[in-house]
């Protein structure tokens, strides 16, 4: 269907694109076509050889077809070279993932000589330079593009995110802010999440936690994964552990828990009762419990686990663990009352469980 379009219209650039979902370098070969054919040649697009891209040849398109040659279709040939050079790279070839790296930085070189007032452009070859970790080249063409468009989001964000790398959180967060301040609209739950982890970061409790709250308080978009909420009470929850405010973040967990039920993401859901447990032990004294009965101290243990099920009184290890003592000292009516609360709670807990009893 793809050859059937570019029959139809050889200067479609959209339809050369289409090549990128299968076959990246295939894409390649027929979007250079395109650049270096003259105009009787353009109508027999698969029998030319594969030629090289230079400010020639994107001239010679900008004559032929220039509705075909935006900065971002000249952006996005180049990101199909990095995308070769990756291959190249994961295949162990260095010195070919260098050639096709060089090809795509010289192909964002050229298109910035032809519109060197277009932001997109170097905030794309920002992007390219941050891959390949070159942070001061990343951050100058961020800049630039800001410069150029001082109302661009998208340069602050991702200026954002390579100063997070670095970790220069506060340069990090005032770009957010800024961000935030063009354009509140376009914020959405991940970038409050993300707004809140720099704040984090920076020991700014306070504003970490403003964040979080924006983020669980808006609905989620549909252009999401997995619901941002999950990922904000998860956050808000190790925020308020780092405070020393486990009841808050056992909080958090617990609806993060019904969160992922209702959606049926049993993954997360489990995920989820970990980490609540987690924060459970280190909360109560579970853990001290179980140190103390393995060094037979049952009398402690049991005590121990008691003081858990006083805080937390559906907690279903204790049960479990605390039954299991009980059989160690011969109190089998105190392990069977147990084993009974654990089944009342969750029929489902452990076959062991069963046993046990």
């Amino acid at each position: 269907l793809i050859d059937e379009a570019i029959k139809l219209n050889p200067k479609s650039f959209e339809a050369y694109m289409m090549y990128s979902i299968s076959d990246i370098l295939k894409a390649v070969d027929y979007l250079k076509m395109a650049l270096s054919a003259d105009e009787n040649e353009l109508n027999n697009l698969p029998s030319l050889e594969p030629m090289t891209l230079d400010v020639k040849s994107i001239n010679k398109v900008r004559i032929l077809a220039p509705e075909n040659l935006q900065p971002a279709s000249i952006a996005m040939f180049g990101f199909h070279y990095t995308l070769i050079g990756y291959n190249k790279k994961k295949e162990g070839n260095d010195a070919e993932a260098k050639k096709y790296f060089d090809k795509a930085l010289e192909t964002y070189n050229e298109a910035i000589q032809l519109y060197p007032n277009d932001a997109v452009l170097y905030n794309t070859r920002g992007d390219f330079y941050k891959r390949l970790n070159d942070y001061d080249a990343a951050l100058a063409d961020y800049s630039k593009a800001i410069e150029i468009d001082p109302k661009n989001i998208t340069a602050y964000k991702d200026r954002s995110k390579l100063n997070k790398e670095w970790g220069n959180y506060s340069s990090a967060a005032k770009d957010m802010e800024t961000a935030l301040k063009i354009a509140p609209e376009k914020f959405d739950g991940l970038d409050y999440i993300n707004l809140g982890e720099l704040y984090k970061e920076s020991k700014d409790y306070p504003r970490a936690l403003e964040n979080y709250n924006r983020a669980i308080a808006l609905e989620s978009s549909s252009n999401n994964f997995v619901d941002h909420r999950l990922l904000a009470y998860n956050a808000r929850a190790e925020l308020y552990i780092e405070q020393g405010e486990y009841d808050k973040a056992i909080a958090d967990y617990d609806a993060g828990i019904e969160f992922a039920e209702k959606l049926d993401l049993k993954l997360l859901v489990r995920q989820f009762r970990e980490v609540r447990d987690q924060a459970i032990r280190e909360k109560s004294g579970y853990d001290k419990a179980k140190s103390l009965r393995e060094n037979k101290d049952y009398a402690g243990a049991i005590a121990a686990y008691t003081e858990t099920l006083k805080i937390y009184p559906d907690y279903q290890d204790a049960y479990f663990y605390r039954g299991l003592t009980y059989i160690d000292v011969g109190n089998y009516e105190a392990a069977l009352a147990d084993y009974d609360k654990l089944v009342e709670l969750n029929p489902d807990y452990d076959a062991s469980t069963y046993n046990n009893r």
